[in-house]
């Protein structure tokens, strides 16, 4: 009976064996290929965002010079419906939304720089927008100061676009390479995991037919004595 019992062990030991091995390699296999992905998925996300703060920003530059155009267009002709594409834009928004977008510390202080010329050049419109001073508007001293602002806030939009397009590039770059790895790592580590898998469920398998073979051996005997 001893020896019956023993078998027995043995049996339900192999057994459980047989079942957990497979669900520790699977798990494994689950575990690393999972941080692979959750590292892609943050790849993307980075080029994803620096794509967004590009498109924002191109739009935010856009309506800048919509306002600039329209401006020097009411100057030059004094109809009023020339400020109408000056009203409908507001590059303010663009530059808020871009402060709250942009995770790099640099980058944003940039585009703050930007905004920031962008509204002392709009403050210094504010007297041609009522109608008031216009000749003094269009004096050469006040025309070059607004063009200083405006070639400010269009040089520091322009070296932040530049910079954010080569950071893009490089989170791209780094994304293509994490796609690259997660999908070795799938094949290899599934191709891998079925062959342990095939080798340890015939290793278990041949234990346990063996084991209770001898087990029914075992009980055999023990009837029969």
């Amino acid at each position: 009976m001893p020896a019956e019992l023993q078998q027995r062990k043995l049996l339900a030991r192999r057994l459980a064996l047989a079942i957990v091995a497979p669900l520790v390699v699977l798990l494994a296999v689950g575990v690393v290929v999972g941080r692979q992905i959750l590292a892609f998925s943050g790849d993307a996300a980075w080029v994803d965002r620096a794509d967004e703060v590009i498109a924002v920003a191109n739009g935010t530059l856009r309506q800048v010079l919509e306002q600039e155009s329209a401006l020097r267009g009411y100057l030059l002709s004094g109809d009023r419906s020339e400020l109408a594409a000056f009203t409908t834009v507001h590059p303010k928004q663009g530059f808020e939304r871009l402060h709250s977008l942009v995770l790099d510390g640099s980058q944003r202080l940039r585009f703050d720089r930007a905004s920031h010329d962008y509204e002392a050049w709009l403050a210094s419109t504010a007297t041609i927008l009522d109608g008031t001073q216009l000749e003094t508007a269009k004096s050469v001293v006040a025309m070059r100061a607004r063009r200083a602002g405006m070639d400010s806030v269009l040089h520091i939009v322009d070296e932040a676009l530049a910079i954010e397009a080569g950071l893009r590039d490089s989170r791209a770059t780094t994304a293509a390479a994490s796609l690259w790895t997660t999908k070795f790592l799938v094949v290899f580590l599934l191709g891998g995991s079925a062959l342990v898998l095939a080798l340890v469920t015939r290793q278990q398998s041949r234990a346990v037919a063996h084991t209770l073979g001898a087990a029914l051996t075992a009980e055999a005997r023990a009837r029969a004595g």
